[in-house]
């Protein structure tokens, strides 16, 4: 059984941890052996031949969690060498509760998009399972096929505003991608934020966010659209990425070229941020469909209410 809260969670990624408890607790089983398979918390699963690939190098065997496993692969998850999530909200509660019945490492990194992104997932995951050497050398191998490229897209990126709207862990994430291809970030918009993960630390892409972003923006619970738009109207951002298709709409309506992220491995990795660079450099040279939208569209907003402070309404309920 899965228990849900329904309307009583405030928070929307709690169904993320009611799947994985009735999992852990009613599926996995205690371990009969050790192997070198990795617990990968996913969820559509589509870098899954460049996992196995990457994996492969460091004499590890990837097992796609849960989509793509059987209830027997499910089982074994306590056999595992270590587990790896692509999102930390997603990942959080099923790896750490491995992790504390098991002895089964969670690896608690940056998420893998872009350079900095894969570097730190690989290398606490060559950390976990005693792989440093082979992992040094597959990020440098990586690291100089992509660097030429790289810096090209960065010039041509180089002195566009953008606007971030997602789930914290991708947020928080894409802010640095977006600002490793080059791009100026205006403001960061998280659908929630997590004080903690289940491991009990700040997560780790906020807790960089808050070292090394003095003055950046950033927004939490405000992504119904006549907030989004409001926002967007004051900043009027080059670009809005998001990973919610409403609100990308409601932007383009606006006339501002937006990026709707819905698979969870774009920019996953090297080769992933070069592709990322490219869909950002095709959107904002290509505005056609936000102008011609703008053009024909009628906002269902009073020019009273994009003129107020996108907050008005929080900050009289404190009052």
């Amino acid at each position: 059984p899965v228990y849900c809260e329904g309307f009583k969670s405030k928070v929307w990624a709690s169904g993320f941890d009611a799947a994985f408890h009735a999992i852990l607790t009613k599926i996995v089983k205690p371990p009969k052996k050790k192997t070198n398979k990795v617990n990968m918390i996913n969820f559509r699963g589509s870098a899954k031949d460049e996992i196995i690939q990457i994996l492969g190098r460091l004499g590890l065997e990837p097992v796609f969690v849960a989509p793509f496993s059987t209830v027997e692969q499910l089982a074994e998850m306590s056999e595992s060498a270590a587990s790896i999530s692509i999102c930390g909200t997603l990942g959080g509660y099923l790896g750490n509760g491995l992790e504390e019945q098991y002895g089964v490492p969670y690896v608690k990194s940056l998420q893998p998009h872009g350079t900095e992104g894969i570097e730190s997932w690989l290398r606490e995951l060559g950390k976990a399972t005693g792989r440093e050497r082979e992992t040094e050398a597959y990020l440098e191998e990586q690291r100089k096929k992509i660097e030429p490229e790289l810096s090209e897209i960065r010039k041509k990126l180089k002195g566009y505003k953008v606007v971030i709207g997602m789930g914290p862990s991708f947020a928080y994430n894409y802010i640095r991608i977006v600002q490793e291809l080059g791009a100026e970030v205006l403001w960061g918009a998280a659908w929630h934020f997590d004080q903690q993960y289940d491991h009990g630390v700040v997560p780790e892409a906020a807790r960089r966010i808050s070292s090394q972003e003095e003055n950046l923006p950033v927004s939490v619970g405000d992504q119904q659209n006549f907030e989004l738009l409001n926002l967007l109207n004051r900043l009027r951002p080059d670009l809005y990425i998001s990973r919610h298709g409403g609100s990308a709409v409601w932007a383009t309506k606006m006339g501002i070229t937006s990026v709707m992220v819905a698979d969870e491995y774009s920019a996953f990795g090297y080769q992933g941020l070069v592709e990322f660079g490219y869909r950002l450099i095709d959107a904002v040279t290509n505005r056609s469909l936000a102008k011609n939208l703008a053009a024909r569209v009628k906002l269902p907003y009073t020019d009273w209410w994009l003129k107020q402070d996108s907050f008005t309404f929080l900050e009289k309920e404190v009052v």
